[in-house]
């Protein structure tokens, strides 16, 4: 807050995507007072077409997570200024004869998770069970779409919310129980990886159909998810279209994360070209990259892809087969920090604890594999 009580904002993210968001977000704000700044909701935004070319609101909760980092700073500021404490509704659920009271937004979010709509999870259970469709989600979807996903698995098992590693997996589950069709409720990397292990597990003929909405990480406005879910019973409906259209969408718009986008990168393709330089030499790719990338990573350097649940073992155990080997992670680079600090935090360890996450390994085995374990920065 500057001299006369005005609102200065600098931001800055290691997305590309994000950063041009924010740069958007303060070239409308910097400057403005306190009450404009929190007077502005995410619908403004899309009405003044701020950065959004065509108008288009399929990036609605990165605008909404960054309006909402922006008023909360605000808020603090106000508060300091007049010498009172910030306050933040410490999230909880007030349950009372009248039902479920949320407290701040986090428990707002939930809440409606708790209560989805009856009338809607009659609906999509009836269309699903009619045309046999089986539904894997992410878990970073909207609470209202996870709450009526989850209340709709009750009298339709071919539901199932979790990582993205694992919605394929489920996926040919369900095709192996008799579904006919696929729907997957994420963004394009995870379509692309349900596609490639149904057709790794035969299931070529299985009809694709792709809603790519919900972002990570927040909750969207009301009104956006009605949309959503209206839109996910239309596309339901026209299912007599697939030969034609393979892939349905909620925008024309490519629907990406930053996760993908940094590895498409000139600067992690010459990490690429270090790596093929070094042999023996394995990438771990994280699962949150395009099959395009995958392809093209594995033409540099033999290539394998992990999730944030396997990747740990899936690194012990490529050492533990080939003891001179370099392995190169990416793109996640907080994730590369993390694993590089949790090995050397194992090299303090016992051989016996040691040996309980992998029994090939002890604590010679973990120091001399630190100096050949590389991650993307």
């Amino acid at each position: 807050m500057d001299s006369e009580g005005n609102i200065r904002f600098w931001a800055d993210s290691d997305s590309e995507i994000t950063k041009g968001f924010c740069a958007c977000l303060v070239s409308v704000l910097d400057g403005a007072g306190p009450e404009e700044v929190l007077q502005l909701k995410t619908e403004d935004l899309a009405a003044l077409n701020v950065g959004l070319p065509g108008g288009e609101r399929s990036r609605v909760n990165t605008w909404h997570n960054v309006l909402i980092s922006m008023q909360k700073r605000t808020r603090a500021l106000v508060a300091q200024k007049e010498r009172k404490t910030p306050f933040e509704p410490f999230p909880s659920l007030v349950i009372t004869a009248e039902g479920i009271q949320p407290k701040g937004t986090y428990a707002e979010a939930q809440a409606r998770y708790l209560s989805p709509d009856k009338l809607k999870v009659k609906e999509l259970v009836h269309v699903l069970k009619e045309k046999q469709i089986g539904v894997v989600a992410h878990f970073y979807m909207d609470p209202e779409v996870q709450g009526i996903l989850t209340a709709a698995q009750k009298e339709w098992p071919h539901i199932h919310i979790s990582d993205s590693l694992v919605m394929a997996d489920s996926a040919v589950k369900m095709v192996k129980s008799g579904c006919k069709f696929i729907t997957v409720l994420g963004v394009d990397f995870m379509s692309e990886n349900v596609r490639a292990i149904l057709d790794q597990a035969g299931f070529g003929e299985v009809y694709f159909l792709s809603l790519l909405f919900i972002l990570y990480g927040v909750s969207v406005p009301g009104s956006y998810s009605d949309i959503a879910l209206m839109l996910l019973m239309d596309m339901f409906c026209l299912y007599k279209m697939e030969l034609q259209v393979g892939v349905y969408r909620m925008s024309n718009e490519r629907i990406g994360c930053s996760l993908a986008d940094a590895a498409a990168t000139p600067d992690y393709m010459n990490y690429l070209e270090s790596a093929s330089n070094s042999l023996p030499s394995l990438h771990v790719v994280y699962i949150n990259t395009s099959l395009e990338t995958k392809a093209y990573s594995h033409e540099l350097v033999p290539t394998i892809t992990c999730t944030s649940s396997n990747v740990v073992p899936t690194i012990l155990q490529a050492f533990a087969q080939v003891p001179d080997l370099n392995i190169w992670y990416g793109p996640d680079s907080y994730m590369g920090a993390n694993i590089k600090e949790l090995f050397q935090q194992m090299t303090l360890m016992s051989d016996e604890e040691i040996a309980e996450i992998h029994p090939k390994h002890n604590r010679d085995s973990i120091k001399s594999l630190l100096p050949r374990l590389h991650y993307y920065e």
